[in-house]
């Protein structure tokens, strides 16, 4: 399995590495210690779920997710870091200050410190809105797969 995330909408996602780990929906959702009906929901859209939730998602089905320009010179792979620390990395990367990342990002200063201390969740739409602005992309693919 091979993914480039930013071609999809959230709630595809999940389902996508759902139906790769050919599981339905209970059992997808005992693995991830969810009920069906919230899995359901993911998938539906009716529910939103922040990275950190993605990362554990990928660390229990042996994915791993890659954050990556599309000149190989940025390439980091997230699920060997904390979910808050995966925007820090981005926006010193771009070479942003928090005040330039907040605005971009749509936020207040304050609020973009709060993700980058893990203060604060912010939801796999806004990291797919955030890395399409800066042209990267978010790579979603087996660990013991090379491609």
């Amino acid at each position: 399995m091979k993914l480039n995330a930013n071609d999809y909408e959230a709630s595809e996602v999940i389902r996508f590495i759902r139906e790769n780990a050919g599981l339905i929906q209970e059992e997808f959702g005992h693995k991830i210690d969810r009920k069906r009906r919230s899995v359901q929901c993911y998938e539906y859209g009716e529910l939103n779920f922040d990275f950190k939730f993605l990362l554990e998602i990928a660390q229990t089905f042996g994915l791993k997710i890659i954050i990556k320009d599309k000149y190989n010179k940025f390439n980091i792979v997230a699920t060997n870091y904390q979910a808050n620390e995966i925007l820090k990395i981005i926006r010193e990367y771009t070479k942003l200050s928090i005040k330039e990342f907040a605005k971009l990002i749509n936020r207040s200063r304050s609020a973009a410190q709060n993700y980058e201390y893990g203060y604060r969740n912010y939801d796999f739409k806004q990291l797919q809105s955030i890395t399409k602005k800066l042209n990267l992309d978010i790579i979603i693919e087996d660990k013991n797969k090379g491609y």
